[in-house]
Protein backbone atom coordinates (compact mmCIF):
# COMPACT_ATOMS: atom_id res chain seq x y z
CA UNK A 1 0.00 0.00 0.00
CA UNK A 2 1.35 3.43 -0.93
CA UNK A 3 1.92 6.34 1.47
CA UNK A 4 -1.08 8.24 -0.06
CA UNK A 5 -3.38 5.26 0.43
CA UNK A 6 -2.23 4.90 4.08
CA UNK A 7 -3.06 8.51 4.80
CA UNK A 8 -6.58 8.30 3.18
CA UNK A 9 -7.45 5.13 5.11
CA UNK A 10 -6.38 6.67 8.48
CA UNK A 11 -8.38 9.86 7.80
CA UNK A 12 -11.60 7.99 6.89
CA UNK A 13 -11.32 5.74 9.94
CA UNK A 14 -10.86 8.70 12.28
CA UNK A 15 -13.89 10.50 10.76
CA UNK A 16 -16.12 7.44 11.12
CA UNK A 17 -15.21 7.09 14.84
CA UNK A 18 -16.51 10.65 15.41
CA UNK A 19 -20.08 9.86 14.17
CA UNK A 20 -22.45 9.12 17.11
CA UNK A 21 -26.10 7.79 17.04
CA UNK A 22 -27.54 11.26 17.78
CA UNK A 23 -25.93 12.53 14.58
CA UNK A 24 -28.10 10.24 12.38
CA UNK A 25 -31.59 11.40 10.93
CA UNK A 26 -34.05 10.14 8.34
CA UNK A 27 -33.34 11.22 4.76
CA UNK A 28 -35.26 14.22 3.43
CA UNK A 29 -37.83 13.81 0.58
CA UNK A 30 -36.48 15.59 -2.50
CA UNK A 31 -38.47 18.55 -3.79
CA UNK A 32 -40.60 17.97 -6.91
CA UNK A 33 -39.01 18.97 -10.17
CA UNK A 34 -40.77 20.02 -13.41
CA UNK A 35 -39.69 17.70 -16.21
CA UNK A 36 -40.20 18.18 -20.00
CA UNK A 37 -43.27 15.93 -19.93
CA UNK A 38 -45.06 18.33 -17.55
CA UNK A 39 -44.41 21.34 -19.73
CA UNK A 40 -47.65 22.15 -21.63
CA UNK A 41 -45.82 22.68 -24.90
CA UNK A 42 -44.70 19.05 -24.91
CA UNK A 43 -48.14 17.44 -24.61
CA UNK A 44 -48.65 17.12 -28.36
CA UNK A 45 -45.21 15.58 -28.85
CA UNK A 46 -45.76 13.13 -26.00
CA UNK A 47 -49.21 12.17 -27.29
CA UNK A 48 -47.85 11.56 -30.77
CA UNK A 49 -45.04 9.44 -29.36
CA UNK A 50 -47.51 7.39 -27.32
CA UNK A 51 -49.78 6.92 -30.32
CA UNK A 52 -46.88 5.75 -32.45
CA UNK A 53 -45.76 3.37 -29.70
CA UNK A 54 -49.23 1.89 -29.30
CA UNK A 55 -49.67 1.47 -33.06
CA UNK A 56 -46.37 -0.38 -33.42
CA UNK A 57 -46.36 -4.18 -33.06
CA UNK A 58 -45.11 -5.29 -29.64
CA UNK A 59 -42.87 -8.30 -30.04
CA UNK A 60 -39.92 -9.56 -28.00
CA UNK A 61 -37.38 -11.91 -29.51
CA UNK A 62 -37.06 -14.85 -27.10
CA UNK A 63 -34.00 -16.15 -28.87
CA UNK A 64 -35.75 -19.19 -30.38
CA UNK A 65 -37.15 -17.32 -33.36
CA UNK A 66 -40.73 -17.10 -32.03
CA UNK A 67 -41.80 -13.55 -31.29
CA UNK A 68 -43.95 -13.17 -28.20
CA UNK A 69 -46.36 -10.28 -27.79
CA UNK A 70 -45.98 -8.02 -24.81
CA UNK A 71 -48.87 -5.99 -23.45
CA UNK A 72 -49.08 -2.45 -24.83
CA UNK A 73 -48.56 0.54 -22.58
CA UNK A 74 -51.94 1.89 -21.50
CA UNK A 75 -52.44 5.63 -21.49
CA UNK A 76 -55.53 7.60 -20.55
CA UNK A 77 -57.52 8.66 -23.63
CA UNK A 78 -58.84 12.21 -23.87
CA UNK A 79 -62.57 12.83 -23.80
CA UNK A 80 -64.22 12.52 -27.23
CA UNK A 81 -67.12 14.75 -26.33
CA UNK A 82 -67.80 17.24 -29.08
CA UNK A 83 -67.59 20.95 -28.31
CA UNK A 84 -70.90 22.81 -28.18
CA UNK A 85 -72.42 23.71 -31.54
CA UNK A 86 -72.84 27.27 -32.65
CA UNK A 87 -76.55 27.77 -33.32
CA UNK A 88 -76.29 28.58 -37.02
CA UNK A 89 -79.24 28.67 -39.39
CA UNK A 90 -82.19 28.37 -37.04
CA UNK A 91 -83.74 31.41 -38.76
CA UNK A 92 -83.10 30.20 -42.31
CA UNK A 93 -86.31 29.37 -44.17
CA UNK A 94 -87.28 25.70 -44.23
CA UNK A 95 -87.63 25.42 -48.01
CA UNK A 96 -87.95 21.64 -48.43
CA UNK A 97 -90.32 19.32 -46.66
CA UNK A 98 -88.88 15.91 -45.79
CA UNK A 99 -90.76 12.78 -44.76
CA UNK A 100 -90.35 11.79 -41.08
CA UNK A 101 -87.65 9.20 -40.41
CA UNK A 102 -86.79 7.24 -37.25
CA UNK A 103 -83.33 8.72 -36.64
CA UNK A 104 -82.80 7.84 -32.96
CA UNK A 105 -83.94 4.21 -33.37
CA UNK A 106 -86.78 4.26 -30.83
CA UNK A 107 -89.37 3.03 -33.32
CA UNK A 108 -91.04 6.44 -33.74
CA UNK A 109 -90.44 8.57 -36.82
CA UNK A 110 -88.74 11.88 -36.14
CA UNK A 111 -89.66 15.13 -37.87
CA UNK A 112 -86.94 16.48 -40.20
CA UNK A 113 -86.54 20.00 -41.62
CA UNK A 114 -84.05 21.25 -44.18
CA UNK A 115 -83.22 24.95 -43.96
CA UNK A 116 -81.22 26.60 -46.75
CA UNK A 117 -79.08 29.64 -46.17
CA UNK A 118 -80.48 32.46 -48.33
CA UNK A 119 -78.33 33.30 -51.34
CA UNK A 120 -78.08 33.60 -55.11
CA UNK A 121 -78.68 32.35 -57.72
CA UNK A 122 -80.66 29.68 -55.88
CA UNK A 123 -79.38 29.10 -52.34
CA UNK A 124 -76.54 30.12 -50.08
CA UNK A 125 -73.44 28.05 -49.34
CA UNK A 126 -74.87 26.11 -46.36
CA UNK A 127 -77.90 24.10 -45.31
CA UNK A 128 -79.11 23.14 -41.85
CA UNK A 129 -80.62 19.68 -41.29
CA UNK A 130 -82.85 19.63 -38.18
CA UNK A 131 -84.33 16.56 -36.46
CA UNK A 132 -86.82 16.53 -33.58
CA UNK A 133 -85.87 13.40 -31.63
CA UNK A 134 -88.95 11.63 -30.29
CA UNK A 135 -86.93 9.76 -27.65
CA UNK A 136 -85.74 12.91 -25.84
CA UNK A 137 -87.81 15.76 -27.28
CA UNK A 138 -84.59 17.53 -28.24
CA UNK A 139 -83.81 19.19 -31.55
CA UNK A 140 -80.48 18.19 -33.09
CA UNK A 141 -78.98 19.66 -36.23
CA UNK A 142 -76.02 19.56 -38.57
CA UNK A 143 -74.63 21.98 -41.16
CA UNK A 144 -73.61 20.78 -44.64
CA UNK A 145 -72.34 22.75 -47.66
CA UNK A 146 -74.90 23.09 -50.44
CA UNK A 147 -72.35 23.43 -53.26
CA UNK A 148 -74.98 25.71 -54.89
CA UNK A 149 -77.65 22.98 -54.99
CA UNK A 150 -80.84 22.37 -53.05
CA UNK A 151 -80.24 19.83 -50.27
CA UNK A 152 -82.56 17.05 -49.18
CA UNK A 153 -82.49 13.82 -47.16
CA UNK A 154 -82.29 10.72 -49.37
CA UNK A 155 -82.09 7.69 -47.04
CA UNK A 156 -81.69 6.85 -43.35
CA UNK A 157 -79.50 3.79 -42.72
CA UNK A 158 -77.83 2.33 -39.62
CA UNK A 159 -74.27 2.17 -40.94
CA UNK A 160 -72.43 1.40 -37.68
CA UNK A 161 -74.89 -1.00 -36.02
CA UNK A 162 -75.51 1.15 -32.94
CA UNK A 163 -79.30 1.33 -33.34
CA UNK A 164 -79.73 4.89 -34.57
CA UNK A 165 -79.69 5.83 -38.25
CA UNK A 166 -77.36 7.97 -40.29
CA UNK A 167 -78.88 10.43 -42.80
CA UNK A 168 -77.66 10.47 -46.40
CA UNK A 169 -77.91 13.95 -47.90
CA UNK A 170 -78.43 14.43 -51.65
CA UNK A 171 -77.40 17.60 -53.48
CA UNK A 172 -77.00 16.98 -57.23
CA UNK A 173 -76.36 14.21 -59.75
CA UNK A 174 -72.60 14.80 -59.85
CA UNK A 175 -72.00 15.83 -56.21
CA UNK A 176 -71.20 13.15 -53.59
CA UNK A 177 -73.71 12.47 -50.84
CA UNK A 178 -73.03 13.80 -47.37
CA UNK A 179 -73.69 11.43 -44.46
CA UNK A 180 -74.74 12.84 -41.06
CA UNK A 181 -74.32 10.70 -37.94
CA UNK A 182 -76.00 11.35 -34.56
CA UNK A 183 -73.32 11.92 -31.92
CA UNK A 184 -73.40 13.74 -28.56
CA UNK A 185 -76.65 15.48 -29.42
CA UNK A 186 -75.35 16.71 -32.79
CA UNK A 187 -75.54 15.65 -36.42
CA UNK A 188 -71.92 15.31 -37.54
CA UNK A 189 -70.81 14.84 -41.15
CA UNK A 190 -68.86 11.60 -41.61
CA UNK A 191 -65.49 11.60 -43.33
CA UNK A 192 -65.67 10.13 -46.83
CA UNK A 193 -62.93 8.68 -49.05
CA UNK A 194 -62.19 10.34 -52.38
CA UNK A 195 -62.90 7.09 -54.27
CA UNK A 196 -65.35 5.59 -54.87
CA UNK A 197 -67.72 8.53 -54.68
CA UNK A 198 -71.23 8.35 -53.27
CA UNK A 199 -73.08 9.75 -56.27
CA UNK A 200 -76.46 9.16 -57.88
CA UNK A 201 -76.09 10.46 -61.41
CA UNK A 202 -73.15 10.99 -63.72
CA UNK A 203 -69.46 11.18 -62.86
CA UNK A 204 -67.72 12.98 -65.77
CA UNK A 205 -64.46 11.51 -67.00
CA UNK A 206 -63.15 14.71 -68.59
CA UNK A 207 -63.31 13.51 -72.20
CA UNK A 208 -66.93 14.29 -72.97
CA UNK A 209 -68.03 10.98 -71.50
CA UNK A 210 -69.05 9.82 -68.04
CA UNK A 211 -69.72 6.90 -65.76
CA UNK A 212 -73.15 6.00 -64.45
CA UNK A 213 -73.38 5.92 -60.65
CA UNK A 214 -76.11 5.32 -58.10
CA UNK A 215 -76.58 5.15 -54.32
CA UNK A 216 -79.39 3.12 -52.77
CA UNK A 217 -80.62 1.43 -49.60
CA UNK A 218 -81.19 -2.31 -49.70
CA UNK A 219 -81.79 -4.89 -46.94
CA UNK A 220 -80.89 -2.33 -44.28
CA UNK A 221 -77.53 -1.45 -45.89
CA UNK A 222 -76.20 1.38 -48.04
CA UNK A 223 -74.83 0.49 -51.48
CA UNK A 224 -73.48 2.27 -54.53
CA UNK A 225 -72.38 1.29 -58.01
CA UNK A 226 -70.12 2.76 -60.70
CA UNK A 227 -70.31 1.62 -64.30
CA UNK A 228 -67.25 -0.28 -65.51
CA UNK A 229 -67.38 1.49 -68.87
CA UNK A 230 -67.75 5.16 -69.78
CA UNK A 231 -70.64 6.36 -71.93
CA UNK A 232 -71.31 9.37 -74.14
CA UNK A 233 -74.00 11.98 -73.78
CA UNK A 234 -73.23 13.21 -70.23
CA UNK A 235 -76.74 14.65 -69.72
CA UNK A 236 -78.29 12.17 -70.11
CA UNK A 237 -75.80 9.39 -70.63
CA UNK A 238 -76.43 7.18 -73.64
CA UNK A 239 -76.27 4.03 -71.56
CA UNK A 240 -77.03 0.67 -73.19
CA UNK A 241 -79.78 -1.66 -72.08
CA UNK A 242 -77.30 -3.87 -70.21
CA UNK A 243 -73.96 -2.81 -68.72
CA UNK A 244 -71.66 -4.05 -65.94
CA UNK A 245 -71.13 -2.05 -62.73
CA UNK A 246 -68.84 -2.33 -59.71
CA UNK A 247 -70.95 -2.56 -56.54
CA UNK A 248 -69.82 -1.25 -53.12
CA UNK A 249 -71.34 -1.57 -49.65
CA UNK A 250 -70.74 1.19 -47.08
CA UNK A 251 -70.32 1.17 -43.31
CA UNK A 252 -69.40 3.75 -40.68
CA UNK A 253 -66.35 3.15 -38.48
CA UNK A 254 -65.08 5.75 -35.98
CA UNK A 255 -66.88 8.54 -37.79
CA UNK A 256 -65.54 7.63 -41.25
CA UNK A 257 -67.29 5.98 -44.20
CA UNK A 258 -65.65 2.69 -45.17
CA UNK A 259 -66.28 1.13 -48.62
CA UNK A 260 -66.24 -2.66 -49.11
CA UNK A 261 -66.29 -4.07 -52.67
CA UNK A 262 -69.21 -6.40 -53.36
CA UNK A 263 -68.19 -7.37 -56.89
CA UNK A 264 -69.31 -6.89 -60.45
CA UNK A 265 -73.00 -7.04 -61.38
CA UNK A 266 -75.10 -5.60 -64.21
CA UNK A 267 -77.81 -3.03 -64.73
CA UNK A 268 -80.11 -5.07 -66.98
CA UNK A 269 -83.09 -3.42 -68.66
CA UNK A 270 -83.17 -6.03 -71.44
CA UNK A 271 -84.01 -9.24 -69.58
CA UNK A 272 -86.05 -7.76 -66.70
CA UNK A 273 -89.66 -6.63 -66.57
CA UNK A 274 -89.66 -2.90 -67.43
CA UNK A 275 -92.84 -2.41 -65.39
CA UNK A 276 -91.23 -3.64 -62.17
CA UNK A 277 -87.45 -3.29 -62.66
CA UNK A 278 -85.99 -0.64 -60.35
CA UNK A 279 -82.69 -0.28 -62.18
CA UNK A 280 -80.63 -1.84 -59.38
CA UNK A 281 -77.77 -4.26 -60.19
CA UNK A 282 -78.54 -7.94 -60.73
CA UNK A 283 -76.31 -10.89 -61.71
CA UNK A 284 -74.94 -10.32 -65.21
CA UNK A 285 -76.28 -12.25 -68.19
CA UNK A 286 -73.95 -14.76 -69.78
CA UNK A 287 -71.09 -13.05 -71.56
CA UNK A 288 -71.33 -9.66 -69.81
CA UNK A 289 -68.77 -8.15 -67.48
CA UNK A 290 -65.05 -8.72 -67.19
CA UNK A 291 -65.71 -12.12 -65.60
CA UNK A 292 -67.84 -13.40 -68.48
CA UNK A 293 -67.28 -17.07 -69.30
CA UNK A 294 -69.45 -17.70 -72.35
CA UNK A 295 -68.02 -19.22 -75.53
CA UNK A 296 -67.40 -16.34 -77.94
CA UNK A 297 -66.49 -18.45 -80.97
CA UNK A 298 -67.26 -19.77 -83.54
CA UNK A 299 -68.53 -16.79 -85.49
CA UNK A 300 -71.32 -16.61 -88.05
CA UNK A 301 -69.97 -16.40 -91.61
CA UNK A 302 -72.95 -16.83 -93.97
CA UNK A 303 -73.30 -13.71 -96.14
CA UNK A 304 -75.05 -12.42 -99.24
CA UNK A 305 -73.68 -10.07 -101.89
CA UNK A 306 -75.17 -7.45 -104.25
CA UNK A 307 -78.28 -8.70 -106.03
CA UNK A 308 -78.96 -11.36 -103.37
CA UNK A 309 -81.48 -11.43 -100.55
CA UNK A 310 -82.56 -13.43 -97.51
CA UNK A 311 -85.59 -13.60 -95.26
CA UNK A 312 -85.39 -13.27 -91.50
CA UNK A 313 -88.02 -13.59 -88.79
CA UNK A 314 -88.03 -11.52 -85.63
CA UNK A 315 -90.83 -12.59 -83.31
CA UNK A 316 -94.01 -12.94 -85.30
CA UNK A 317 -92.83 -10.68 -88.12
CA UNK A 318 -90.82 -11.50 -91.24
CA UNK A 319 -88.43 -9.16 -93.07
CA UNK A 320 -86.56 -9.42 -96.36
CA UNK A 321 -83.02 -8.02 -96.57
CA UNK A 322 -81.16 -7.50 -99.84
CA UNK A 323 -78.31 -5.53 -101.41
CA UNK A 324 -78.99 -3.20 -104.33
CA UNK A 325 -75.58 -1.91 -105.36
CA UNK A 326 -74.30 0.20 -102.45
CA UNK A 327 -77.68 0.33 -100.69
CA UNK A 328 -79.12 -2.02 -98.08
CA UNK A 329 -82.81 -2.67 -98.70
CA UNK A 330 -85.21 -3.87 -95.99
CA UNK A 331 -88.77 -4.86 -96.89
CA UNK A 332 -91.07 -4.53 -93.88
CA UNK A 333 -93.82 -7.07 -93.05
CA UNK A 334 -96.46 -4.85 -94.66
CA UNK A 335 -94.49 -4.59 -97.90
CA UNK A 336 -92.99 -1.14 -97.37
CA UNK A 337 -89.38 -0.74 -98.42
CA UNK A 338 -86.60 1.03 -96.55
CA UNK A 339 -83.19 1.86 -98.05
CA UNK A 340 -79.91 2.78 -96.34
CA UNK A 341 -76.90 4.05 -98.35
CA UNK A 342 -73.63 2.30 -97.39
CA UNK A 343 -70.60 4.57 -97.31
CA UNK A 344 -67.06 3.29 -97.81
CA UNK A 345 -65.26 1.42 -100.56
CA UNK A 346 -65.48 -2.21 -101.50
CA UNK A 347 -68.39 -4.44 -102.39
CA UNK A 348 -70.75 -4.87 -99.44
CA UNK A 349 -71.69 -8.19 -97.88
CA UNK A 350 -74.53 -8.72 -95.42
CA UNK A 351 -74.40 -11.38 -92.71
CA UNK A 352 -77.55 -13.48 -92.77
CA UNK A 353 -77.45 -14.01 -89.00
CA UNK A 354 -79.22 -11.07 -87.26
CA UNK A 355 -77.32 -9.32 -84.49
CA UNK A 356 -78.92 -9.66 -81.06
CA UNK A 357 -79.14 -6.13 -79.62
CA UNK A 358 -81.76 -4.84 -77.20
CA UNK A 359 -83.48 -1.74 -78.54
CA UNK A 360 -83.71 -2.75 -82.22
CA UNK A 361 -86.47 -4.66 -84.04
CA UNK A 362 -83.95 -5.94 -86.60
CA UNK A 363 -80.15 -5.54 -86.63
CA UNK A 364 -77.95 -6.69 -89.52
CA UNK A 365 -74.20 -6.41 -90.01
CA UNK A 366 -72.68 -5.19 -93.29
CA UNK A 367 -68.99 -5.66 -94.18
CA UNK A 368 -67.08 -3.88 -96.96
CA UNK A 369 -63.61 -5.25 -97.59
CA UNK A 370 -60.73 -3.12 -98.75
CA UNK A 371 -57.12 -4.31 -98.76
CA UNK A 372 -55.98 -5.60 -95.37
CA UNK A 373 -59.02 -4.23 -93.57
CA UNK A 374 -62.78 -4.27 -93.78
CA UNK A 375 -65.23 -1.62 -92.72
CA UNK A 376 -68.33 -2.79 -90.90
CA UNK A 377 -71.67 -1.07 -90.46
CA UNK A 378 -74.53 -2.17 -88.24
CA UNK A 379 -77.93 -1.30 -89.70
CA UNK A 380 -80.82 -1.27 -87.26
CA UNK A 381 -84.60 -1.11 -87.72
CA UNK A 382 -86.46 0.63 -84.90
CA UNK A 383 -90.19 1.40 -85.15
CA UNK A 384 -90.14 1.30 -88.94
CA UNK A 385 -87.02 3.48 -89.30
CA UNK A 386 -83.88 1.89 -90.79
CA UNK A 387 -80.59 3.59 -89.83
CA UNK A 388 -76.87 2.96 -90.06
CA UNK A 389 -75.58 3.21 -86.48
CA UNK A 390 -72.58 5.22 -85.32
CA UNK A 391 -69.60 4.02 -83.28
CA UNK A 392 -67.39 6.12 -81.05
CA UNK A 393 -64.51 5.84 -78.63
CA UNK A 394 -61.16 4.06 -78.84
CA UNK A 395 -62.48 0.55 -79.62
CA UNK A 396 -62.37 -0.10 -83.39
CA UNK A 397 -65.27 -1.65 -85.29
CA UNK A 398 -64.50 -3.95 -88.23
CA UNK A 399 -61.36 -5.89 -89.15
CA UNK A 400 -57.87 -4.45 -89.51
CA UNK A 401 -54.73 -3.27 -87.76
CA UNK A 402 -53.90 -0.70 -85.07
CA UNK A 403 -50.87 1.14 -83.78
CA UNK A 404 -48.28 3.39 -85.42
CA UNK A 405 -46.74 0.35 -87.11
CA UNK A 406 -50.10 -1.36 -87.76
CA UNK A 407 -48.92 -4.39 -85.80
CA UNK A 408 -51.93 -4.99 -83.50
CA UNK A 409 -54.93 -6.68 -85.04
CA UNK A 410 -58.61 -6.18 -84.33
CA UNK A 411 -61.55 -8.23 -85.50
CA UNK A 412 -65.35 -7.93 -85.26
CA UNK A 413 -67.70 -10.92 -85.54
CA UNK A 414 -71.14 -12.27 -84.69
CA UNK A 415 -70.84 -14.91 -81.98
CA UNK A 416 -73.30 -17.43 -80.57
CA UNK A 417 -76.86 -16.21 -80.00
CA UNK A 418 -76.25 -13.30 -82.35
CA UNK A 419 -73.96 -11.39 -79.96
CA UNK A 420 -71.67 -8.85 -81.64
CA UNK A 421 -68.03 -8.83 -80.45
CA UNK A 422 -64.74 -7.09 -81.24
CA UNK A 423 -61.37 -8.32 -80.04
CA UNK A 424 -58.27 -6.08 -79.92
CA UNK A 425 -54.76 -7.53 -79.66
CA UNK A 426 -53.11 -6.35 -76.44
CA UNK A 427 -49.49 -6.31 -77.73
CA UNK A 428 -47.83 -6.88 -81.11
CA UNK A 429 -47.29 -10.62 -81.59
CA UNK A 430 -49.22 -11.53 -78.43
CA UNK A 431 -51.94 -14.15 -78.48
CA UNK A 432 -53.99 -12.23 -75.94
CA UNK A 433 -56.92 -9.93 -76.68
CA UNK A 434 -59.28 -7.55 -74.95
CA UNK A 435 -62.78 -8.59 -76.01
CA UNK A 436 -65.73 -6.18 -76.17
CA UNK A 437 -69.44 -6.80 -76.59
CA UNK A 438 -71.44 -4.15 -78.44
CA UNK A 439 -74.74 -2.64 -77.27
CA UNK A 440 -77.00 0.10 -78.54
CA UNK A 441 -77.24 3.32 -76.55
CA UNK A 442 -80.43 3.01 -74.53
CA UNK A 443 -81.46 6.63 -74.04
CA UNK A 444 -81.08 7.82 -77.62
CA UNK A 445 -84.34 9.31 -78.90
CA UNK A 446 -86.08 7.58 -81.78
CA UNK A 447 -85.33 10.50 -84.09
CA UNK A 448 -81.58 10.43 -83.44
CA UNK A 449 -78.95 8.15 -84.93
CA UNK A 450 -78.33 5.15 -82.61
CA UNK A 451 -74.83 4.70 -81.22
CA UNK A 452 -72.99 1.42 -80.72
CA UNK A 453 -71.08 1.28 -77.44
CA UNK A 454 -68.49 -1.33 -76.40
CA UNK A 455 -68.53 -3.18 -73.08
CA UNK A 456 -65.37 -4.99 -71.96
CA UNK A 457 -66.17 -8.68 -71.33
CA UNK A 458 -62.73 -10.30 -71.45
CA UNK A 459 -59.35 -8.79 -70.60
CA UNK A 460 -56.19 -10.48 -71.84
CA UNK A 461 -58.22 -13.38 -73.24
CA UNK A 462 -56.81 -15.99 -75.65
CA UNK A 463 -60.04 -16.00 -77.66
Amino acid sequence: MSTIEDRLTSALTARAEQVQPEDLRPPEVPAPQVTWLRHPATYVVAAAACAAAIAAPFVVDLGDGDPSPTPPVTTPTPSETLPPQEDVGSDWPAELGTSPVDVDGDGVRDQIRVRHEPGKPLVGPRARIEVDLSSTGEEVFGIVPTLDWLVNVAEAVDLDGDGDRELTIFRDGSVPFAVLALRDGQLVEAEAPSEPRLVTGTIPTGDGRGRSSRVWKQDGGLFSYLSVDTFSGIEPLETPQVYPVDVTQWSLVDGALVPAPVGEQCVDHASTDPMTYDGLPVPCPEGYGTGGSSTLLPDQEDVIGPGESFAVSEGSESFTVSLDGSELVVVLPGGEERRVPLSGGGDPMVYTTPVNLAGGDLNVLVAQEGGDSSKMTLVTLRQGRVTATLTEGPVPFGNGWLGPDFDRSFRTWIGPEGVLYTRVQTEPGAEEYDVYRWSLGGTVSMGATPTLQPLLVRQGSRV
